[in-house]
């Protein structure tokens, strides 16, 4: 049977730098006195924590936390701090692989980013090929009619477009 911590109210787990309630998660892994979205956001996300790492990062070789003969990638090391190569972000905790379309929906890749917006713009291109409204060089079923009857589109009492 698993134990089970009760979290106390976000009233009862203030941040002491900030004020803020801590995280649900920081208060399960036993940070008490910080852990709040400020304190995060200072630690991984400021400027400074991002230039330290790039540095870091450009003048030696990190590795990756699971295999240690490869380099782990630059912008997920810089943004989330993780040590993770490019095989490691495809993969789930249990490293089996993330189907494709979860993999494309992940905006935080670039790279996953740029082929979902290929992809998209080219399933919307083929749509409107395929759609009756629209016709590019071809003519009309009534352009075909008038050039057939040799009658105008005046003629036919049709609005013109």
């Amino acid at each position: 049977m698993p134990l089970v911590t009760k979290i106390p109210p976000p009233e009862r787990r203030l941040c002491h730098k900030h004020g803020k309630p801590l995280s649900v998660s920081a208060w399960r892994n036993g940070h008490r006195t910080s852990g709040c979205w400020k304190c995060i956001n200072e630690h991984c996300l400021s400027p400074a924590s991002i230039e330290r790492r790039a540095k870091k990062w450009d003048e030696g070789f990190i590795v990756c936390a699971i295999h240690p003969n490869r380099r782990c990638n630059k912008t997920v090391y810089l943004y989330n701090s993780k040590r993770r190569c490019a095989s490691c972000n495809t993969r789930r905790a249990d490293y089996s692989y993330r189907p494709g379309h979860v993999r494309a929906k992940d905006w935080s890749n670039p790279l996953e980013k740029q082929r979902n917006v290929r992809r998209a713009v080219k399933k919307m291109l083929e749509r409107n090929k395929r759609s009756t409204n629209w016709h590019g060089n071809r003519l009309t079923p009534l352009e075909i009619f008038a050039k057939l009857t040799g009658m105008t589109q005046e003629q036919l009492n049709f609005p013109r477009r």
